[in-house]
């Protein structure tokens, strides 16, 4: 997805006056950046580098992520915008159905949403948003062509989204959970488990290969 600059901009803008920060004064917050340097991100006419938008998002209490494209739901939406087109070039027949009408499409969208954010989905995982939803689509609207593939993706995108959901727990501090004796139990359990398990899928996925 291209990332508007002028939005940007307006979000770095809006930022900045809650700051009630001079263009000056808030570029010497941000790397020591030049008035100029504000002046252009603000009007759209550049980005801010990596580590710069990352100190803006601070300043901002926001992520790198929201500064660059907003609300994550309109973000989502507006990928799965980009499936919808795709897929009515590469399935023809749904040029004719209801698939896209207004109500049915937004309901959609809104359920897909749900799913994506129970996902702990983020700005990151544009292109696995964009599976996700086309193989849902094709599940949810019966579209034959290649669905078993797009099934087949689909779930090692969730495969893939949970385990680094697992990973993510596994390395936090025991000092983040309340109980931390009941952690480290549970920790040892689901590990002995996750070996096992890994075991298990070699073993299988040796004799397919």
């Amino acid at each position: 997805m291209d990332i508007d600059k002028k939005a940007v901009g307006i979000r770095i803008a809006n930022i900045r006056d809650l700051q009630n920060k001079t263009l000056e004064e808030f570029g010497n917050l941000i790397d020591g950046a030049t008035k100029s340097n504000v002046s252009k991100w603000e009007k759209g006419d550049v980005l801010p580098n990596r580590r710069r938008l990352k100190r803006i998002a601070e300043i901002g209490e926001t992520s790198v992520g929201e500064l660059l494209y907003g609300d994550f739901q309109l973000f989502c939406f507006d990928l799965f915008k980009e499936v919808d087109d795709e897929l009515i070039e590469e399935y023809t027949e749904l040029r004719e159905s209801d698939a896209f009408s207004p109500d049915r499409r937004h309901d959609f969208y809104l359920r897909l949403y749900k799913l994506i954010k129970e996902r702990n989905a983020s700005y990151e995982d544009m292109e696995n948003i964009k599976k996700i939803y086309k193989a849902a689509f094709i599940s949810e609207h019966k579209v034959e062509e290649h669905s078993a593939l797009d099934e087949f993706d689909m779930l090692f995108m969730h495969l893939d989204s949970d385990i680094a959901r697992i990973l993510t727990l596994l390395k936090k501090p025991k000092s983040e959970f309340e109980d931390a004796d009941e952690y480290n139990k549970r920790k040892k359990r689901n590990l002995t488990s996750l070996t096992s398990l890994i075991e298990y899928l070699k073993k299988e996925v040796e004799k397919i290969i």
